[in-house]
């Protein structure tokens, strides 16, 4: 998979450039091979790291993204600059390549053991189909249920009784939340119907408990009943 970018990539770039060879070396192999007046571009592999799967509704591909140090090799310096010239507008304008901003930093350099010289950085991506997954046959008729949905109010209690305003609400069920008003009352417009419990998530001055009110009563209003801890 990468050597076949690595092929694709340096036949679009003697495409691009004009009687320009193109080698997969170094930089410290090519400053020693890259002589005479020939004009060359020198490609090292710099990095391969995975890139986040696009959404789709069918299942994502694995994406690589790889990373190229191009240098060059001419006449003269300004030889050599003319194909990185080049090079950078014929990148510009492939939408399968990218012109990454930031050289290599001089530790790269360094570790190649040789003075950095002008370059580019070139990105491009790689792509793995999946195979889709095998989905079982709907052997049975599809049935759809129905649930009502009804209002849930209640109201919020402190351990002494007393209503507890501004206390954060959140029905687990449906993932909506509200505040208790004033007078410690909170309503859930909709709430699912024809079940016996509901889950709450009650959050009051920094901490936060689960409880679970009885529906059991039909429209009966809930009691949320704080205790000492959360008040």
């Amino acid at each position: 998979m990468i050597e076949q970018l690595d092929l694709q990539v340096q036949d679009w770039i003697r495409e691009s450039l004009a009687d320009t060879d193109v080698v997969l070396q170094s930089p410290s192999d090519f400053s020693r091979t890259a002589q005479g007046d020939r004009p060359v571009v020198g490609l090292y592999l710099l990095d391969i790291s995975r890139r986040p799967q696009p959404r789709s509704s069918r299942r994502s591909p694995l994406q690589l993204s790889v990373r190229y140090l191009a240098t060059a090799s001419g006449a003269d310096p300004l030889d050599q600059h003319r194909l990185l010239g080049e090079l950078c507008f014929a990148i510009v304008q492939n939408p399968q390549l990218d012109l990454q901003e930031e050289p290599p930093p001089w530790e790269f350099w360094l570790a190649m053991g040789v003075a950095p010289r002008p370059c580019l950085v070139i990105r491009a991506l790689v792509r793995r189909e999946l195979p889709e997954a095998a989905q079982p046959m709907v052997t049975q008729p599809i049935e759809l249920r129905t649930a009502p949905m009804k209002a849930l109010t209640g109201i919020v209690l402190g351990p002494s009784g007393v209503a507890m305003p501004d206390v954060r609400i959140e029905l687990e069920s449906l993932g909506i939340s509200t505040r208790s008003d004033s007078n410690g009352r909170f309503r859930f417009a909709t709430a699912p119907g024809g079940q016996a419990q509901e889950t709450l998530k009650v959050q009051s001055k920094g901490r936060s408990i689960t409880v679970q009110v009885d529906r059991s009563d039909g429209n009966e209003p809930a009691t949320v009943r704080l205790p000492a801890t959360e008040v």
